[in-house]
């Protein structure tokens, strides 16, 4: 393994922990998302408003397992 001579830290290691640190970022951006739909369904009264619930919090809930695999396999 390559060994980044300043740091002393392997590349492979590296690239796992900014790998993991876009994944937590991305689990925001979900959560933000979430928050948007809530706020929308608020504002605007559709007939649409339980799928899109459903369909954030699936992408949530994938992100956040996205991370577990990862944080278990890296």
């Amino acid at each position: 393994m390559e060994v980044i001579p300043l740091i002393g830290v392997s590349v492979w290691l590296a690239v796992k922990i900014f790998v993991l640190l876009f994944l937590a970022i991305y689990i925001i951006f979900a959560l933000v998302v979430i928050r948007q739909i809530k706020l929308m369904s608020e504002t605007l009264d559709m007939g649409l408003n339980l799928p899109i619930r459903f369909v954030g919090w699936a992408h949530f809930l994938f992100a956040v397992g996205i991370f577990v695999i990862a944080l278990l396999i890296l």
